[in-house]
């Protein structure tokens, strides 16, 4: 079975199918997201995985372990705003 998710051109030059289809579609190169710092950003400089997350779950939240802030809050209960006690 030879299904290859990945053309190599050269070592520094590997991409997957998905993003040759966006390149050819958008007509540009990836930028990095906003929110997940991946190289799979094509418009708006969000990936299309922040995007559609956005869309659904609002705009995300920082990560407790990685402190970026690409964590999209699913349940509701979970969106606690984050007070200082000051």
């Amino acid at each position: 079975m030879s299904n290859t998710i990945f053309s190599a051109g050269s070592e520094n030059d590997s991409q997957c199918e998905k993003c040759k289809k966006n390149e050819e579609k958008y007509k540009t190169k990836p930028t990095i997201c906003m929110y997940c710092q991946l190289q799979a950003a094509f418009v708006a400089n969000k990936c299309v995985w922040c995007c559609h997350a956005e869309r659904k779950y609002g705009l995300p939240v920082q990560c407790s372990q990685c402190l970026q802030k690409s964590a999209f809050v699913r349940e509701p209960s979970q969106k606690v705003a984050n007070i200082c006690d000051d």
